[in-house]
């Protein structure tokens, strides 16, 4: 069963499954100085949206580490992709800011047992970015 998809790349339980989805908005203000005064605030539209997804590989359990290559590729192309939710619903398209990998409990060969990861996605609405919303 898919959790979510980012472009090519579905997030399942035999993929990489996550354990945590964390989604920041902003809204962007600009601050006037007014002479005794509070500055004004003038509103100028949405900041920045950013998702971060958070997770574990165990064992044979819940992913494989090659996955996290694969998504380090996709970031390496400077893309942007549509993340959308199992349900189907188009969140928007979001670029890999970054991927975090921390590895522990090895193997004698020096493989992990245990991988946790995080990843960081930026909503962009920037048709450059080569993905369609």
């Amino acid at each position: 069963m898919k959790m979510m998809s980012l472009g090519p790349f579905v997030f399942s339980l035999g993929t990489l499954a996550y354990q945590e989805l964390a989604r920041k908005l902003e809204w962007r203000y600009a601050a006037n100085d007014r002479v005794g005064r509070r500055p004004a605030d003038q509103f100028l539209g949405r900041g920045p949206e950013t998702i971060e997804l958070k997770g574990g590989i165990v064992g044979p359990m819940g992913g494989k580490r090659s996955t996290l290559a694969t998504l380090e590729a996709m970031a390496d192309e400077g893309a942007g992709y549509p993340l959308v939710t199992g349900s189907g619903r188009v969140l928007g398209t979001f670029l890999i800011l970054a991927i975090a990998d921390d590895q522990s409990v090895f193997f004698e060969d020096g493989e992990p047992r245990k991988t946790d990861f995080a990843i960081s996605l930026r909503r962009t609405d920037d048709a450059s970015q080569g993905g369609a919303a």
